[in-house]
């Protein structure tokens, strides 16, 4: 049952674009899941989600605030030339070309609940119908944690060549409905996707060895990225690769991705306990073989000591060859 799920109180009118990025690099603390949901029309009044892990408010931050700071930010996220234009604390017209593409909507703290479902958490999200100029609003937040979607098989070597490879399993199920609790799968019978982007942006040398569905495109992420990604430790922004799995067909009723990556490193830490292994293990081999040597032949010792005997009294024989003249 890991399988995410979206749906609303009006399913029957829930039409919506999905945007979904995982952020999977070697550092666990930067490693999160970020959606980004634009509302086609204004008859919804509470939107679910249903996430296959357990979460708290303390897992969950709305990113509105930074996007409608930062059009240079908003361009690269939309790949367009778009305009911002904050109208009060709630919402942000996005336009191009000065023609309202949507709206921006941040969450206030009330307009969010969570809930236990399951082995799950259930989101619930009340939607803002104050401002009457934004018929399509946009929500984009952020879970800081990945569970049931990610799966970490370590193969450790370091005791043969100081390598340390990861194989990671990425199942990306939504709607799914053989993956969910039969309780949500009541909710999501008649919950059509208008269209969605998917991208998982990992680390350079990470390898793709396999994927169900084929990569729309991939590129090396942007420095701009750097404040929006917040990077918990010192990763370097121009070494991640986004890759980009889109669906356009209008009407879809779940989608499923799996994905199987692998990545290998060395460490001063791991090629030293390499050294100290093989010496370790070369020492004690000497040791043993020097035993196993006396056991096996134990009067390989005395014939040593009676030659020593015999050179000390000047008992040995000389051989002189016969010569000819």
């Amino acid at each position: 049952m890991n399988s995410i799920a979206i749906w609303a109180n009006n399913n029957e009118k829930l039409e919506f674009h999905l945007d979904l990025n995982l952020w999977i690099t070697e550092k666990e603390e930067n490693n999160y899941i970020e959606f980004g949901i634009r509302l086609l029309n204004k008859d919804v009044d509470k939107l679910f989600i249903y996430l296959p892990f357990k979460i708290t408010e303390n897992n969950f931050s709305d990113k509105i605030d930074l996007l409608s700071e930062k059009s240079t930010l908003v361009n690269a996220m939309f790949n367009k030339k778009l305009s911002l234009e904050n109208l009060d604390g709630s919402f942000c017209k996005v336009t191009e070309n000065q023609e309202l593409q949507f709206c921006f909507c941040k969450l206030a703290k009330d307009d969010v609940t969570f809930e236990e479902k399951d082995i799950g958490t259930q989101i619930s999200f009340k939607i803002n119908k104050t401002n009457e100029d934004c018929s399509q609003s946009y929500y984009r937040f952020r879970i800081n944690k990945l569970e049931n979607i990610f799966d970490n098989i370590n193969t450790n070597w370091v005791f043969t060549n100081g390598v340390k490879e990861n194989i990671n399993f990425i199942e990306i199920s939504i709607n799914s409905v053989r993956k969910l609790p039969s309780s949500i799968v009541d909710n999501i019978q008649k919950v059509k996707i208008e269209s969605m982007n998917i991208f998982i942006i990992t680390e350079n040398f990470v390898n793709l060895l396999f994927y169900s569905k084929k990569i729309h495109k991939s590129r090396v992420l942007e420095k701009l990225w750097k404040d929006y990604v917040d990077m918990k430790s010192d990763s370097n922004i121009n070494k991640l690769v986004a890759y980009h799995w889109k669906q356009d067909n209008s009407d879809f009723i779940d989608y499923n991705l799996f994905i199987k990556i692998s990545y290998a490193f060395k460490s001063k830490i791991l090629l030293f306990g390499m050294l100290i292994f093989i010496l370790f293990i070369g020492a004690l081999g000497g040791v043993g073989g020097n035993y196993l040597t006396e056991y096996i032949h134990p009067s390989n010792k005395n014939m040593a000591e009676n030659n020593v005997s015999k050179l000390k009294l000047g008992e040995h024989n000389v051989t002189i060859p016969n010569s000819r003249k």
